[in-house]
């Protein structure tokens, strides 16, 4: 009899403890937003490759800047990888892809992204200066800011250095878009196309007119326009020389209608371009928890909710182990 005692206190207690469980679970679960689907750009991938060890002050950067463009979302869409031929698990440096263009330790090695078809990379000089130069530029920082603040697009003039043909390209370029954003304030368009100039021979600026350059790298003298859209794309230059206000008005209508497949190449940016609408959630949340704060009358439901479930919990767990009591009171009777 004492195996019928034992059967039955091991259910009792499994509902007991099957009682005592919370059951305001639902209030306390962390909260899910949806994911968006959003397109990022492609990535660049940098590799810094070296036979000896690198200086302190790249040493110091790099880790800072694996941080920061290792964020989510990412504040720039670049890759990096460190290589060093020194080491005893070094890969075979024949396998490194395009190893035959490094011609200087330490190599930073810039990959284009694979959109581009693959297009071979740029090498440079690994230093601190050179990687901040890849990451950054004050065009580019420009053209950043001015696309998050909602302009269809930045056309870069990339001038030649020809102070003629740079001053015609301007006028041209600059009347081309007058025309435009005129026509679009008509249609009820707030946001306009901008123009940002930049110098063929700003060093500062090298490493993103290779980049704005695009797969084709054919040397082209003249005064560029670069149209600069999205999230830091384009769809390659178009030679001063022979555009005209038709082609560039066309281009810009290509830019705006989502409904044309623009062919472009993305470019590199480190720039978080879903900063804004990550920002606006915080603002209506902070809105929300003022809220209460204009009305002395307190939320019943909020305040309900738990003290209820506990009461009904509270009752639960007690008729359980009267349940068990008693259970164990007959149980002793049937066993004398």
């Amino acid at each position: 009899m004492g195996c019928l005692h034992t059967s039955i206190r091991g259910p009792v207690l499994t509902v007991v403890g099957l009682l005592a469980c919370p059951l305001w679970s639902e209030d306390t679960s962390p909260q899910t937003r949806p994911d968006r689907e959003t397109r990022g750009a492609s990535a660049f991938h940098l590799q810094i490759i070296h036979q000896e060890p690198l200086d302190g002050e790249l040493m110091d950067f790099l880790p800072k800047l694996s941080k920061e463009i290792t964020t989510r979302p990412p504040s720039a869409n670049l890759t990096i990888e460190m290589v060093d031929l020194s080491s005893s698990d070094s890969q075979d440096p024949s396998a490194i892809p395009h190893i035959g263009q490094v011609r200087f330790w330490p190599a930073a090695m810039l990959h284009p992204p694979a959109s581009w078809d693959g297009a071979t990379p740029w090498v440079f000089g690994a230093s601190k200066g050179t990687v901040e130069r890849i990451m950054h530029s004050p065009v580019r920082q420009r053209i950043s800011d001015e696309l998050m603040r909602g302009a269809p697009a930045v056309w870069c003039l990339v001038e030649s250095g020809d102070n003629t043909a740079d001053a015609q390209a301007l006028e041209l370029l600059q009347a081309s878009m007058d025309k435009v954003n005129a026509a679009r304030t008509e249609a009820g368009e707030s946001s306009e196309f901008l123009i940002e100039r930049v110098r063929r021979d700003d060093p500062a600026e090298t490493t993103f007119l290779k980049i704005l350059m695009g797969p084709d790298r054919r040397p082209i003298t003249g005064p560029l326009f670069v149209p600069v859209f999205g999230h830091g794309r384009t769809t390659g230059p178009l030679p001063a020389s022979v555009t005209t206000h038709e082609r560039l008005r066309t281009a810009c209508d290509a830019l705006v209608d989502s409904t044309q497949e623009t062919k472009a190449y993305d470019l590199l940016f480190a720039t978080n371009w879903d900063a804004p609408e990550e920002k606006k959630p915080d603002s209506s949340s902070s809105l929300s928890e003022e809220a209460p704060s204009q009305t002395e009358t307190p939320s019943p439901p909020q305040a309900a909710g738990p003290s209820v479930s506990r009461g009904w919990i509270a009752a639960l767990v007690g008729g359980g182990i009267l349940l068990l009591g008693v259970l164990s009171i007959a149980s002793l009777k049937f066993r004398s």
